[in-house]
């Protein structure tokens, strides 16, 4: 975040710091229902940012001189994660167990109620 900032107009530079110096990870408890404020029952959600496959955010403007706030359209970083050089996740030591039905090496364990899924339920 504090790179950009020199690209920004000065007049928006302390702003920009403040949010900088400011800024927290976006935190949510998915396992506690949302009211739904509008009569339908509570249900689990996400915030509606983790939804949207593009974000706008603040750019610095064309011109450095300019007092004018630019937007642009971007990924959303927190809509999903690739990683480098489109490696899996385990490239990276991250082992990944989808549910607990699954064994170790995410096969439906039999007995499970999935066990004849015949799925490949590798996500790695």
């Amino acid at each position: 975040m504090l790179e950009v900032i020199k690209d920004f107009p000065d007049a928006q530079q302390p702003e920009l710091k403040h949010a900088a110096d400011t800024w927290r990870l976006p935190y949510w408890d998915w396992g506690v229902k949302k009211p739904s404020y509008d009569g339908t029952p509570d249900d689990y959600d996400v915030p509606q940012l983790i939804r949207l496959e593009t974000v706008q955010i603040r750019s610095p403007p064309l011109d450095k001189n300019s007092e004018k706030k630019a937007r642009k359209w971007v990924k959303n970083p927190l809509y999903t994660f690739r990683m480098p050089n489109g490696q899996p996740m385990s490239a990276a030591g991250v082992k990944y167990k989808n549910y607990w039905w699954l064994d170790d090496n995410n096969k439906p364990i039999p007995g499970s109620p999935f066990t004849d899924v015949g799925k490949d339920w590798s996500l790695i």
